[in-house]
């Protein structure tokens, strides 16, 4: 029987992956400790120091948030936080930031972009039961912010969705077409680019196998893939919401 009535964790996302792993198996509320380099989930959660961890500890405040899976030519499933892609996605976030410092945000964005798109080699997959080629495919546990190929942020984690996201290599010049729309700012109305949410779905590799990489870090490689979203997986303790308690107090 399980006694532990609190799991707590200090580190990045790659950390925290494999503690809210246990945490949703077991069912046992985490604390998380944003002590990595970056921690996009700690962030989105409302986590930004060991402060906001220890009140909301002390006061008992926390949320149930989703998590993602993707299980592996039917091995099994492996959980992840924040994002799953195939392609050279990982590089071209840490291009963006990189750059990002000096040119801002979206130039280093667009210029990420292009880098890779430029170095990267085709991709022949079946996604959701349609047959395509793509550059990058991109996978969120919930559904980010902006719209388009920087997807930067999660307003709120229990949307009970997958954001998909990807990149078309199947149409005439596709590369120059999507690379002109991500400059111009017109992505959203270009064929070479797709958005859609969903709870669950499968992606197959025609041909050889390709590479899986989670939360940033390389996974592995595989012909079919499921990926499925879980609704309230773990409770994560986090800070009141300030506008949720005027709302109570009023």
């Amino acid at each position: 029987r399980n006694r532990t009535r609190v799991l707590g964790v200090a580190g990045g996302d790659g950390t925290v992956t494999a503690v809210a792993a246990v945490a949703a198996a077991y069912r046992t509320p985490l604390v998380v400790v944003p002590a990595g380099t970056l921690n996009r989930f700690a962030r989105d959660v409302g986590l930004t120091s060991a402060d906001d961890s220890a009140h909301a500890l002390v006061t008992g405040s926390a949320v149930h948030v989703d998590l993602a899976t993707v299980q592996v030519d039917g091995g099994p499933q492996r959980w992840f936080i924040n994002t799953a892609s195939f392609g050279d996605y990982p590089n071209m976030v840490r291009l963006r930031e990189k750059w990002q410092q000096r040119w801002g945000k979206w130039p280093a964005a667009a210029a990420a972009l292009i880098t890779v798109l430029a170095h990267t080699e085709p991709l022949t997959v079946r996604i959701g039961g349609v047959n395509r080629k793509i550059w990058l495919l991109f996978v969120g546990n919930g559904a980010y912010h902006p719209r388009g190929f920087t997807p930067s942020w999660r307003p709120r984690l229990d949307s009970g969705v997958l954001d998909i996201r990807y990149v078309r290599a199947d149409l005439p010049f596709s590369r120059t077409r999507f690379a002109i729309a991500a400059v111009t700012g017109a992505l959203l109305n270009s064929r070479t680019y797709v958005q859609e949410v969903h709870d669950r779905i499968r992606i197959d590799a025609l041909g050889e196998p390709i590479a899986l990489a989670c939360d940033g870090e390389a996974h592995a490689d595989g012909h079919v893939f499921n990926f499925a979203a879980h609704e309230e997986a773990i409770r994560v303790y986090r800070p009141p919401d300030p506008d949720a308690q005027q709302d109570a107090n009023a």
